[in-house]
């Protein structure tokens, strides 16, 4: 009776297969070193969205960290670098309406947090600056209608909503 060979791998291939194996992986890599010029292209496209992704989290990181220094003009250059390295994502757009606001540029403040604010409806943070803009111009009406928006969209911060609100209906009042 013959004697079978005994397994190599796991697995039904036998020991015996791995020439062939390795044949077709050199052949396989041969081809690959070899594509269009087109996969290169997707390489590359692939590679400056990362590189782009990072310079926008590092402009973004930055611009904040200006905000908290109270420096608005720096952080808005930051932002808008942010916004320049990636145009797909509007948290530095946000931002730079947010620093437009603290630099008391209202009418493109308004432009930027009315744009995300339709944009994203379920995003707090650009109907709360919306609704604090209009409370720094004098339109409580419509300040109250943000702060109740946010109210609506994120329950769970008061900070955001209840205090504004009651405090646009007591100023109102009077």
């Amino acid at each position: 009776m013959p004697r079978t060979p005994k397994r190599f791998m796991a697995g039904r291939t036998s020991w015996t297969a791995w020439p062939a194996r390795l044949f077709l992986g050199a052949s396989l890599f041969a081809a690959l070193a070899f594509l269009p010029t087109r996969w290169e292209t997707h390489a590359l496209r692939f590679f400056k969205g990362v590189i782009n992704r990072g310079a926008e989290l590092r402009f973004n990181n930055l611009g904040i960290a200006y905000m908290d220094q109270q420096r608005p003009a720096d952080a808005l250059k930051a932002f808008e670098q942010a916004t320049d390295a990636n145009t797909r994502d509007y948290i530095p757009r946000l931002n730079q309406g947010i620093a437009l606001l603290n630099l008391q540029r209202t009418d493109e403040a308004r432009t930027i947090l009315t744009e995300i604010s339709t944009q994203h409806p379920n995003d707090p943070h650009a109907w709360y600056n919306l609704g604090l803009l209009e409370k720094s111009v004098g339109k409580i009406e419509e300040a109250t209608a943000n702060f109740e928006h946010v109210a609506r969209i994120d329950p769970n911060d008061p900070d955001r909503s209840e205090e504004h609100t009651s405090e646009l209906q007591s100023h109102h009042d009077l």
